[in-house]
């Protein structure tokens, strides 16, 4: 299923290029990923917390309160245009 916010080849857009745990490392339900991110964002660690929020996605492509933090992540750093595809 592609959400209004994945990309034209119906990904997630990235945030950076630095390596990442696989999927089958950490929690495996979106509520964990969104907790981390949202964590993470109250730290200021936008980098770390766009990545558990993409992580929560791919769990549940459906969860509007991940695709809500991932939008004011993208706004924090300066990315409107990848905000507003979240939304």
């Amino acid at each position: 299923m592609s959400h209004r916010g994945a990309g034209p080849d119906g990904t997630i857009p990235q945030a950076d290029a630095a390596p990442r745990p696989g999927p089958s490392d950490g929690p495996r339900d979106a509520a964990a990923w969104i907790e981390m991110g949202r964590g993470l964002m109250g730290t200021g660690d936008a980098a770390d917390a766009l990545w558990c929020l993409r992580r929560a996605i791919e769990i549940d492509a459906d969860d509007a309160s991940a695709w809500h933090l991932l939008a004011r992540c993208f706004t924090e750093i300066d990315e409107p245009i990848r905000a507003r595809r979240c939304l």
